[in-house]
């Protein structure tokens, strides 16, 4: 028994001794990977085409347009603030210069009416006051008619009646004198009849202070009344027209004064327009870049002498200083870094420089592929900067990019090595007495191929596939 054993035990050994050539069972080669614990650096690497960093087309802008006088050379490398286009805008200078005189008049025409408002509505203030006095004389007038005749009125009315009473008596006796005389011929009996007339005047004066006596105790007559009222009603409605004049007036003026506010802004407006307008006369680069052409219509490129408008982009700064690389890369590589993790970039036609980089940008909605066949694999797009400096680059050229993640120590292993069995991770272990057993592993993700392995039974064994 005990040889039998032995025997067994030698044909094992063998069997599971191999690290990475594999174990054989029933003559069969069982790949496996002996794994310990160790160092190790995280990284990505991927390949992207190169593109400017930045670029911008050139264009007339605000509506204008006008001849090109001087172009930049395309193919010429100039630096920010380099003048890059002249353009000739005569038009428009005529235009300014119009402008600007309508804006002048506008606020003169203003200035004037400032100056002329104070007098207009001093005018409509004056008649209104006016027509308010006469307002208030005309109800004094009601008011003294109903209150009646003043003490020293009332005075003079009696004492001219006191005064007919004693001139008619004294004319009555005066005629009876004349009546003896006459009758005892000593006078024409004309003079009795001169006598006689004047007692009659005498008469008719007593007769109206009578009556004069008699209105004053008897008050204003209706007709009176009514006439006061009358004049005080169209007094009022004056002064009422006086006042909406006033108002409207000085809303007038208001709305006026407004009218040559928008004129002078209108104005303004133009100006300020027409001026950015004339400010593209002349075209300078935002920054260091190369001139490039762009065509019209049947390969047409721009040229001096001809003429430019709004929106036509007949210029383009493509920056030279600083570059990117342009990937799609797969999901499972685009989730292992974030933008502003660093990079090294060796390019095609430069293997033996390492360039630095910054990664800028990371998709989060894959790109779409154009393939007849339809594909799960999805490809996320990755913007890398590279700083080129003064090395000469086309672009279009290849590159590769390694991205740094981290650096970690612990156990790793491949992610082939793991499984998923019912929801939870395992792997295959190969123990020291040579049996292979599945055993539960905790794992967190390390890099597109490999991940850590976070509770091993020991610093180092091996594991199938």
């Amino acid at each position: 028994m005990t040889e039998r054993l032995l025997v067994l035990l030698l044909i094992l050994i063998p069997l599971n001794s191999g690290c990475t050539s594999g174990d054989k069972v029933k003559g069969a080669v069982l790949p496996s990977f002996h794994y310990s614990y160790g160092s190790r650096s995280s990284q990505v690497t991927f390949t992207g085409i190169v593109q400017a960093s930045q670029s911008y087309e050139i264009s007339l802008k605000e509506g204008c347009w006008g001849l090109v006088k001087w172009i930049a050379t395309e193919g010429t490398i100039v630096a920010s603030g380099d003048k890059i286009a002249s353009i000739d805008m005569s038009a428009w200078e005529e235009q300014l210069e119009y402008n600007e005189m309508e804006l002048r008049h506008s606020k003169e025409a203003a200035t004037g009416f400032d100056s002329q408002t104070p007098f207009v509505l001093g005018g409509f203030s004056t008649d209104f006051k006016s027509k308010e006095r006469d307002l208030l004389l005309k109800k004094g007038e009601l008011e003294w008619l109903r209150d009646g005749k003043l003490l020293d009125e009332r005075l003079r009315v009696l004492t001219d009646h006191e005064k007919a009473k004693r001139e008619i008596d004294f004319a009555r006796k005066i005629l009876s004198f004349q009546k003896e005389i006459v009758e005892r011929g000593f006078d024409s009996p004309f003079s009795r009849r001169e006598r006689e007339i004047e007692l009659a005047a005498k008469e008719i004066e007593m007769d109206y202070s009578a009556m004069r006596i008699r209105r004053m105790n008897t008050g204003p007559l209706e007709d009176e009344i009514a006439k006061a009222m009358h004049a005080i009603a169209v007094a009022s409605g004056e002064r009422w027209l006086a006042d909406i004049q006033k108002i409207s007036g000085a809303t007038s003026r208001e709305i006026e004064r407004k009218s040559l506010d928008f004129s002078v802004e209108c104005n303004s407006s133009q100006v300020r327009i027409n001026s950015e307008r004339l400010d593209q006369r002349e075209i300078f680069s935002k920054f260091s870049g190369l001139v490039i052409y762009p065509t019209f219509w049947g390969g047409q490129k721009v040229a001096p002498g001809e003429e430019v408008w709004e929106g036509l982009s007949f210029m383009k700064i493509v920056a030279t200083g600083s570059i990117l690389l342009d990937a799609a890369v797969d999901e499972t590589v685009s989730s292992l870094f974030q933008p502003g993790a660093t990079a090294s970039i060796r390019l095609d036609i430069y293997q033996e420089i390492a360039l630095p980089g910054k990664v800028l940008s990371v998709g989060k909605v894959p790109r779409r592929k154009m393939v007849r066949v339809p594909t799960e694999f999805k490809k996320f797009p990755v913007q890398v900067g590279v700083e080129a400096g003064s090395l000469p680059v086309r672009l279009g050229i290849k590159g590769e990019v390694t991205v740094f993640l981290a650096k970690s120590d612990g156990v790793f292993i491949p992610r082939d090595l793991v499984r998923d069995e019912g929801g939870s991770s395992t792997v295959r272990i190969l123990n020291s007495f040579g049996n292979v057993s599945s055993l539960s592993a905790i794992v967190e993700p390390f890099d597109s191929d490999t991940v850590r392995w976070m509770n091993p039974p020991a610093s180092s064994g091996l594991l199938l596939y």
